[in-house]
Order: structure tokens, then sequence, then C-alpha cells
């Protein structure tokens, strides 16, 4: 049994209680709350940590970097509700350190651990045609948004960026973003983003495979809430530590989501998109 403790930052701790406990090999040690007063709760962060293996974070703030290695300093493991944005550097930093403690980082990604993408990804050949579109109702968490996507393939791909092609629209009250995105393996991602704050969020991919019908999913969020692929992703997590064949996001997989995300910024500064 692997004891595991809940660091968040908005009042769902109860929520991750619940959700982490359907998991009968993990114990729960307790959890803290950042928004609260460290005297006000039950534990302190530094007694949380000592008395858990693993935590469950649910967002880190800057520095986020120096967080994380007081945590691998122990061989914590940690689960990563939420991917975080640092320097290139830091991340690259961080996982050397992550390598010398032997920890478990895994960060969460609602697509890529939906049941019917894991089911999938095993008979799914390369070279492969991802065909992605994505409506997001809230252009203040564009840059979050794009990051997540581009974790999302790097999960399904397993194969570097080997070339992105950006091309961007901003209107009054919507904006668009196409990518195009060449993996070293040969498959392609085309991911077309909309913002509109009148639409509800939206996620649909076609998945185009060699000799092969097209396979069509689309994901929403009403689906996420009744498929949860959280539970899929601790249950991922836990066999990871158990050096269990698994499905793992970590530094590696943010670093080159982070170093995209980077160039795509970038690239959208002609057309006045800020991320």
């Amino acid at each position: 049994m692997i004891k595991i403790g809940i660091i968040s930052n908005s009042h769902s701790e109860i929520e991750f209680v619940k959700e982490i406990q359907k998991l009968k090999e993990f114990k729960v040690t307790g959890t803290f709350n950042n928004l609260e007063k460290e005297k006000e709760q039950l534990y302190s962060l530094e007694e949380l940590v000592n008395t858990s293996e693993a935590l469950y974070i649910e967002k880190l703030d800057e520095p986020a970097g120096e967080t994380i290695k007081s945590f691998l300093r122990r061989s914590t493991h940690i689960f990563l509700r939420n991917p975080f944005i640092s320097s290139l550097s830091s991340i690259r930093q961080l996982a050397s350190f992550q390598q010398e403690a032997g920890s478990i980082i895994q960060i969460y990604n609602a697509g890529i651990f939906h049941s019917e993408i894991l089911k999938l990804k095993d008979k799914l050949e390369t070279p492969l045609l991802l065909d992605l579109e994505l409506t997001i109702d809230d252009e203040n968490n564009l840059k979050q948004e794009i990051l997540n996507t581009l974790l999302f393939l790097i999960g399904m791909e397993k194969s570097d960026f080997r070339k992105l092609e950006v091309f961007g629209l901003q209107g009054d009250k919507q904006s668009f973003i196409n990518l195009h995105i060449h993996f070293v393996s040969g498959s392609v991602a085309h991911l077309k983003i909309y913002t509109n704050k009148n639409t509800r969020q939206n996620f649909r991919l076609n998945i185009y495979q060699k000799e092969s019908a097209p396979t069509l999913l689309q994901i929403k969020s009403t689906i996420h809430k009744k498929e949860k692929p959280e539970q899929n992703a601790l249950k991922h997590f836990l066999k990871a530590i158990k050096d269990q064949d698994s499905i793992l996001l970590s530094l590696n997989e943010l670093y080159q989501g982070l170093n995209a995300l980077q160039e795509i910024e970038e690239k959208l500064k002609y057309p006045n998109i800020q991320l």
C-alpha cells in the first residue's frame, strides 16, 4: 500500500480524497491546502510530506521547480494534476534531479488517459494522421490548453516533434490557430484551435491510419466526467511506482511540450495572438 498525501490549491480536497480512495492500493495520509494558514490545518506541509511516499498535487505555483526539488530530496513520487509552465533549463535540471532521486512523476492529461484512447493506443501503427479540433471558451486558459494538447499528442505518438508550422488569425470576438506538427516517426498532427467564450469547450479527434478506415473519437467535457480518466491516470501512476508497464507523462514529455509551446508562442507574435 502506497501512502499518499494531497496538496490542493482550491477547496476540492475532499473530492480528491474520494477519487484516490477508490484505489485500495493507496492510503491517504492527509491533506494540505495552500489557500489556508498552515497553523489552522491538521498537518503542516512538512509533516504531510514526511509521512507520505507519494504526493497528489493539484497545481504548482512559482517557483514550481524548487517545490518539486524539495519533494524529490525525500525520493517522493509525485502525481501532478495540472502541468506547470517553467523555463526549459529548469525542467532539464528537474529531470536530472528526478533520475537521481529514483522518483516517479506522473503528469495527468485527460485526453491520453481517456478509456477510449487507452483502448486504441496499442492498436495504432505509425505513421498516423491525427486531426484535432479544440474549442476553448476562455482565452485566459489558451496557453495552458495548448500545452495540454501538446502533451496529449506526445503521449499518443511517443515520438519527438520534427517540425512545427503555425498560422493564426485574431478577431474581435474569436481567434483561430492552425498547427501542423510533424513527428520524427513520420506521423503528422493537424490541430485547429478556436477561442469563443460563447461556445462550450469541446475536443474532437480523428485518427487516420495507413490502409485502415479512419477512427473518429468525439471527447467532450460531459464524457470526461463520466469516463473518469483521472482514475486511469492514477492506476498507471501506481503501476509505474511498482515498476510495472505503464503509460507515463513525465518531465521529459513536459520539456518537449514546453519547447514546442515556446516556438508556437514566438510564431504567433506576428498575427498578434498572445498566449
